[in-house]
């Protein structure tokens, strides 16, 4: 099948395309077709698209971020009845080899996934991937406005408040960036990437419905925790992700709390909840949003694992 095979990069006007290749993806989530028309005018983000004929079968997406060192695989899809192939594995390969030849500093390509780990450790052997990261995610669907607290108490009095970037480079960045921050990475909306200021423009660039948040401190000291929310835009309803960054059990409460309460504010209507957090806080996690948005029952608070892989280009080049 991969002899019969066109690769190029996409165009704005392949949107109808993507768009039916995009049909059911994420159970309604996907996010693709609210966001490809920006990725089309960014600057070091890539499309590569696969044709069978006159026919869409298979795409790749890739970030290129942390000052060039790094490729960022994302919005991978496949035709149902076209996996297992080979057309993604030649997809990425001509995606990788593209950025190869524009960045010379290229090191490593990284990717998240909610896949069982024995099924992506047996993939990346071919690769010889490495996991770097495990992060808790849990979700949950926020219906109706009665589902809604908007006299939520505050967390043992912690107060957390929002902040500009420049705050966040400034100081996060400089004077906490190996305590907060393990593997020297960030994972924001399932899309990682070094505490670099540049990578908080590109970010931005991206998606301006991003919030910052730390605990509020004494002056001349630095917040101990850190959470990013992103608001964004999918095919069934919006999508609220919020990763926190934190060591205390009550810091991470106060900023779940917090962003649940911003997110309500933002958006109206029902929406998709999801926190990215510490393994450890999964219970307690879950137990604070059963209490959000007033529900009962712990199966409606959805919990997986998400995980962080890394290649490098030695055995990217020959294998992917």
């Amino acid at each position: 099948m991969t002899q019969d095979i066109n690769i190029r990069l996409a165009r704005p006007s392949d949107y109808d395309k993507i768009l039916k290749l995009s049909e059911g993806i994420y159970e309604g989530y996907d996010y693709l077709p609210a966001t490809y028309h920006t990725w089309m005018a960014m600057k070091n983000l890539h499309v590569m698209l696969a044709f069978s004929g006159d026919k869409l079968v298979s795409l790749v997406a890739g970030s290129v971020i942390d000052d060039g060192k790094t490729l960022v695989t994302r919005a991978g899809r496949t035709l149902p009845e076209l996996r297992g192939q080979g057309i993604n594995k030649l997809l990425s390969q001509a995606l990788i080899d593209f950025v190869r030849k524009q960045n010379p500093v290229h090191e490593r390509v990284r990717f998240t996934s909610v896949v069982k780990p024995e099924f992506a450790l047996r993939r990346s052997q071919e690769y010889e991937s490495i996991l770097l990261l495990e992060k808790a995610l849990l979700s949950c669907f926020v219906a109706t406005s009665n589902q809604r607290s908007h006299q939520l108490v505050d967390i043992d009095s912690v107060e957390i408040h929002s902040c500009k970037k420049e705050y966040i480079c400034d100081v996060i960045f400089r004077r906490e960036r190996e305590n907060l921050f393990p593997g020297n990475v960030i994972i924001a909306d399932y899309f990682p990437f070094e505490p670099l200021r540049s990578n908080i423009d590109y970010l931005m660039q991206e998606n301006s419905l991003i919030h910052f948040a730390v605990e509020n401190c004494a002056d001349g000291f630095s917040p101990k925790s850190f959470s990013i929310g992103v608001l964004s835009q999918r095919v069934k309803s919006p999508y609220w992700n919020v990763t926190i960054y934190s060591n205390d059990p009550l810091l991470y409460q106060a900023h779940l709390v917090h962003h649940f309460k911003r997110s309500c504010e933002d958006i109206e209507g029902e929406f998709l909840f999801a926190c990215c957090q510490d393994q450890r806080f999964i219970d307690s996690g879950r137990m604070l949003l059963n209490k959000l948005v007033n529900i009962k029952s712990n199966e409606s608070v959805d919990i997986k694992t998400l995980f962080l892989y890394e290649a490098r280009p030695r055995t990217i080049s020959s294998h992917i």
